[in-house]
């Protein structure tokens, strides 16, 4: 064998030619990698989109939710004549938890129209003086406006229609009512 003849591998032919092709080889093997973690960034973001769009009108609801609650929080200071504090203070939180339960999801809402009517109504009396009509109102709604509207405001209505103050000496409003939602309505449920 010639000494100006080296193999670098027992498989590379001899000098430079081995090397160009070790190199066009990783060349490749660079490029295809590239390519795959493009296709892998171009799918997750596709899929990040998708579900931010796909989410928009559950962050919408949940959003409305909170301000109204929020909203609700501020007039808890000021209860009417007809109502204690205490009572006052259990009548709104009652219609605080309520909002998220009522409208959970959007598929919840029976009537997109008048609930969009709802939600302009309720702005408009929230920024006057809160009342127990006020509230009485907002129940009355939610029997309406969601499928489980009925049935939550069964179990949890804190005043009777008509402004009658519905509550035991602890502020449950449900202390003779059983709050089970039928297994019928909730898919998967475990009770009976």
């Amino acid at each position: 064998m010639r000494p100006d003849l080296e193999w670098t591998t027992l498989l590379s032919p001899p000098g430079d030619a081995g090397r160009s092709s070790l190199n066009a080889c990783r060349s490749d093997i660079s490029r295809m990698l590239r390519l795959i973690a493009l296709t892998i960034a171009i799918l997750a973001a596709f899929g990040a989109a998708s579900i931010w769009i796909f989410t928009a009108p559950y962050r919408s609801l949940n959003d409305w939710n909170r301000a109204v609650m929020t909203k609700l929080e501020t007039v808890k200071r000021h209860p009417p004549p007809e109502a204690t504090m205490e009572q006052w203070d259990a009548i709104l939180g009652w219609t605080q938890t309520a909002f998220p339960n009522v409208f959970y999801t959007p598929d919840y809402i029976t009537d997109e129209t008048r609930f969009r009517s709802f939600q302009s109504d309720l702005a408009r009396r929230l920024d006057t003086s809160v009342d127990l009509e006020t509230i009485d109102w907002i129940w009355d709604e939610f029997l309406v406006l969601s499928k489980h509207g009925k049935y939550y405001a069964d179990g949890f209505r804190p005043i009777e229609p008509y402004g009658e103050i519905h509550l035991d000496e602890s502020g449950n409003p449900h202390s003779n009512v059983d709050v089970r939602f039928p297994t019928n309505s909730i898919p998967n449920a475990d009770e009976p």
